[in-house]
Parts: structure tokens; C-alpha cells; sequence
């Protein structure tokens, strides 16, 4: 069993991108993924281009992919694709939504 890396959320916002590697906080837990696969993210555009087709023809709100969230406040995840309905996405705020780490 590897040791666990914990960190607070400033000192994960401050860790700098690295080629090759994920992110992400668990409450304090440092989270490090590998990148990507070419087949995973081939498949991923399937499943993001869909979806945002169906999201625009029904204007139910915006798709993307690989963005940072905050759930709660010592959580930070990224999923490969993800959903915001309208209504939230009017009220998100930089508070609530990590969108970039390691700069000053």
C-alpha cells in the first residue's frame, strides 16, 4: 500500500500542471491519474459530442470536458465529461468552481 499524499485545498491549487498526470482532492487526499488513454478519449468525444447535441437542442444548459469542480469545499474532481443544467450554471461562481491551478 502506497503512502497517501494529504494536502489542503491552497496547496493543492497551487501544485503545478504536469504533462501526464491528473488531479484531483479527495478531502485532503491528493488524487494523481495518469493520462488518458487514446481509446479513452476518443470515446469520451462520443459521449461529450452527444450529449452536447442533445444539451443544444433542447437548451437545457452546457457540456464540457475535463473541467475541475468543487463539490464541496476540500473536494476538487474532474470528470472526463460533465453536465451543468441553466439554472445552476447562472448561479456558478468562481467560488464553487476550480478553473486553473498553479498560477499566480
Amino acid at each position: 500500500m502506497g503512502a497517501t499524499t494529504r494536502l489542503t485545498l491552497e496547496e493543492f491549487l497551487q501544485l503545478p500542471e504536469e504533462p501526464g498526470k491528473r488531479f484531483e482532492l479527495d478531502r485532503g487526499e491528493l488524487i494523481v491519474e495518469p493520462s488518458p488513454t487514446f481509446r479513452h478519449n476518443a470515446i469520451r468525444f462520443r459521449i461529450a459530442r452527444r450529449l452536447q447535441d442533445c444539451v443544444r437542442a433542447h437548451r437545457l444548459g452546457h457540456v464540457t470536458v475535463e473541467n475541475d469542480f468543487r463539490p464541496d469545499p476540500d473536494i476538487v474532481r474532474n470528470p472526463d465529461v460533465a453536465f451543468v443544467a441553466t439554472e445552476p450554471l447562472r448561479r456558478m461562481n468562481e467560488c464553487r468552481q476550480v478553473t486553473h491551478r498553479g498560477s499566480a
